[in-house]
């Protein structure tokens, strides 16, 4: 949801919004789909009719528990009883006796919380820009404005601006990717207001993707500015970890999160089967 929804409606509205706003997408990490050990027993077809039910219980909140509807949401296919033997492990049945699954929960939650804070967050901004404005207008005795207005005015914006001070952990965090606005950054780290074990984690995931090949290549132009990284939401991941080793259809799912490119992988040979992969230093731990 994008941010200058805040300046368009008012911070008022955007708050009564958060409670009525229906997510149309969630969160998609392809190496814990495929390493899940209910998907990899799964068949093409009962892959197929879980991504199904799994979008639907996404926009809807829920499933419905009788066969025949679930059928019918994966278009009726002859051999249901088949293919719900495959995924009814993946679902459980709520208070409501509706099915859910709880990793979807866990993401529509993490996603409500993030636009909680992201509201608190907006508020803080705009009072810290009202209290940096700060200064008031001197009014005369019949509420026009006294004759001295206009030369402490002047006077006021021959002074010098003060630098503006960050706090110590966003300071860490800049120190660790300075691209793009410092201000804005900062007010996208504000809109989140990560607690500290949670910004020693952005700054480890930072330091590591400083030294891939797609942040540093052509003197770093292809790096996403700090505060579009915390805006998008990129902290929210897990990096690939060098000492384990993949297959290549698991390397470029995670080239597909977009964060590495295959260069930054190395070939394992194995003694028996396909060769491995994992990451090059400096990116081994």
């Amino acid at each position: 949801m994008c941010w200058y929804l805040l300046s368009l409606l008012g911070l008022g509205r955007f708050s009564r919004i958060i409670g009525m706003y229906k997510s149309p997408a969630f969160q998609w990490y392809p190496k814990d789909f495929l390493t899940d050990l209910n998907v990899v027993v799964m068949t093409l077809e009962q892959r197929g009719a879980y991504i199904t039910l799994l979008s639907q219980c996404w926009l809807e909140g829920d499933l419905p528990i009788e066969p025949t509807k679930l059928q019918a949401i994966c278009n009726h296919p002859s051999n249901w009883s088949e293919i719900w033997d495959g995924i009814k492990g993946c679902f459980v049945e709520n208070s409501s006796g509706k099915y859910v699954n709880l990793r979807l929960e866990a993401e529509r939650n993490k996603q409500k919380e993030w636009l909680e804070k992201s509201s608190r967050g907006g508020k803080r901004s705009a009072e810290l820009r009202r209290e940096s404005k700060g200064g008031s207008l001197m009014v005369g005795s019949k509420g026009e404005p006294s004759a001295n207005t206009s030369s402490s005015s002047s006077s006021s914006k021959r002074k010098k601006r003060k630098r503006r001070e960050y706090p110590t952990g966003f300071e860490r965090l800049w120190g660790i990717h300075p691209k793009g606005g410092k201000i804005n950054a900062y007010e996208a780290m504000e809109r989140y207001d990560p607690n500290e074990s949670e910004l020693d984690a952005w700054i480890e995931k930072l330091t590591v993707l400083r030294e891939t090949e797609q942040w540093t290549k052509d003197g770093g132009k292809w790096a996403k500015d700090l505060s579009a990284w915390i805006n998008g939401g990129y902290f929210d991941g897990e990096l690939p970890s060098s000492n384990i080793l993949i297959t290549y259809k698991q390397m470029f799912a995670e080239i597909d999160k977009g964060v590495l490119s295959q260069s930054d992988y190395e070939q394992v040979p194995q003694k028996e089967g396909n060769p491995l992969w994992q990451l090059k230093s400096p990116h081994k731990t």
